[in-house]
């Protein structure tokens, strides 16, 4: 014969077990999709700083060729 008591036990703390893991799955999600989001922020604040150092290089590059062409031109004055 089965005891009621240690069957009711055992149904109580296998539901107490789903609800935790139940719980445990949700947080993992919710942790998964936060990483995801920030991912994301992420992506978009590189794109920004390899825009922004594309221009800068481009700058410096604008920079020293302008050197170049005046040192150049001050040569052949000279």
């Amino acid at each position: 014969p089965v005891d009621k008591s240690k069957s009711q036990l055992a149904n109580t703390t296998l539901h107490k077990n789903i609800k935790n893991i139940e719980s445990m799955i949700q947080d993992s999600r919710d942790y998964i999709k936060s990483c995801k989001q920030q991912k994301a922020e992420l992506r978009h604040e590189l794109a920004i700083l390899e825009q922004k150092l594309k221009i800068n290089v481009k700058e410096k590059v604008d920079i020293s060729r302008n050197d170049q062409e005046r040192l150049i031109q001050s040569l052949r004055e000279q």
